[in-house]
């Protein structure tokens, strides 16, 4: 597992001056819904800061040869969360990393609080509407999809879900930005100088 978390985990560019770089939280890990950007704003934030970048659902796909939507079908929920928690068990023993979360990691609370010991976390809020429209149409979202034609009724079951999910982001997060009009780019400037 290491050696695969290391694999994902690309060198980042355009690091830092140094002082800016000590002042840095050893690891920064990205939460939000599906569709909030933390890929994107993971990946701009490690070239800002200099960092490895970390997807976790990206880790956990290329351990168990399978997409998160099959693992949800072909184990269940349970399964996937079980192997989510021991990964970020492992990330939180590493230094220089931006971390892309899945959007359900806080629905357990030991998570939250690991994300609280060894985070920073910054939650990616967004609104219902925006997050809805980057993913409905993307089949490998198991919340997103769903397997329902009518796009109300996902659209709901996904509002649903987001409300449900809102105030654990809330609590597990240092760091709460809007993603509303703005670039990968300047989310990763505005949590860099945050933290710097």
């Amino acid at each position: 597992m290491t050696d695969r978390v290391e694999k994902a985990a690309g060198p980042g560019n355009g690091a830092p001056a140094a002082e800016a770089r000590r002042a840095l939280p050893e690891r920064i890990f990205l939460i939000g819904f599906m569709g909030s950007g933390k890929t994107t704003v993971g990946l701009a934030l490690s070239r800002i800061t200099g960092y490895k970048y970390i997807d976790m659902d990206s880790v956990i796909e290329e351990d168990e040869g399978m997409t998160i939507r099959d693992i949800f079908i072909k184990r269940g929920e349970h399964d996937f969360r079980n192997r989510e928690s021991r990964l970020l068990d492992k990330l939180c023993e590493k230094s220089g990393i931006v971390v892309s979360c899945g959007g359900g990691i806080i629905h357990d609370a030991l998570n939250i609080e690991k994300l609280q010991e060894c985070g920073p976390a910054v939650f990616l809020n967004g609104d219902v509407s925006l997050l809805f429209d980057r993913v409905k149409n993307d089949s490998n979202r198991p919340f997103a999809y769903l397997d329902i034609a009518d796009e109300q009724i996902r659209f709901n079951k996904f509002a649903d879900l987001l409300e449900k999910r809102k105030n654990l982001y809330k609590d597990a997060a240092a760091m709460t930005v809007d993603i509303t009009g703005k670039t990968p780019e300047a989310l990763a400037a505005e949590i860099f100088n945050y933290f710097k």
